[in-house]
């Protein structure tokens, strides 16, 4: 009786939980899928003016963003590139305070710790680049290899 009790009580519990599905893209899924696959470090961003509404349970937005990364290495696409423009989204700011449940996954870039990137980019018609997975899952395409200081010249 006391099993069937504890049962009952998990699988009550179960209801309370609140989270999204979200595809585990491989590796090979991400470099098969991607325009452009580089090893690259942020130097600057800049917001855009573009706004979209993500699909949470309270009203989300995201703001657009422009990061320009210099390319050490391309490992897949257009190996004349020094440079590429990543599109990408980061919260608003009246958003930036929600507590939002299993909420978007953007990724962030500090361009005075010159990081170095591994991106899944797909080139977008405007000629920018975008994360291979979807605005509130981009960091998904998008891993930090090191962060270094720079050594003075």
């Amino acid at each position: 009786m006391r099993r069937i009790i504890i049962c009952a009580a998990l699988l009550a519990m179960t209801n309370f939980a609140d989270a999204r599905r979200v595809h585990q893209i491989s590796y090979q899924e991400l470099l098969d899928k991607s325009d452009l696959v580089v090893i690259a470090e942020a130097e600057s961003t800049q917001d855009t003016r573009e706004s979209i509404a993500l699909p949470y349970s309270i009203p989300t937005h995201a703001v657009g963003l422009s990061t320009t990364f210099r390319i050490g290495v391309v490992l897949k696409g257009d190996t004349q590139l020094h440079t590429c423009v990543v599109h990408h989204y980061r919260l608003a700011d009246a958003d930036s305070g929600a507590v939002l449940i299993d909420g978007p996954d953007m990724p962030t870039f500090d361009t005075t710790q010159h990081s170095d990137y591994l991106l899944f980019l797909t080139r977008e018609a405007d000629g920018r680049y975008a994360p291979l997975t979807a605005p509130n899952e981009s960091q998904r395409s998008i891993y930090l290899i090191r962060s270094h200081t720079r050594l003075p010249n």
